[in-house]
C-alpha cells in the first residue's frame, strides 16, 4: 500500500501533481481520513 503522505511518492507522481493540481488534493483528502 502506498502512503500519500510520503514524500517518495509525491516525487514519483511529480508528473501527475503539475498536470493537476485536483490531484494534490485528493492525497491530501486520503492523506488526513486515514490518519485519523
Amino acid at each position: 500500500m502506498f502512503t500519500c503522505c510520503s514524500v517518495a511518492d509525491v516525487g514519483g507522481n511529480k508528473k501527475l501533481v503539475t498536470r493537476s493540481n485536483h490531484y494534490i488534493e485528493m492525497l491530501m483528502f486520503r492523506c488526513l481520513h486515514k490518519h485519523i
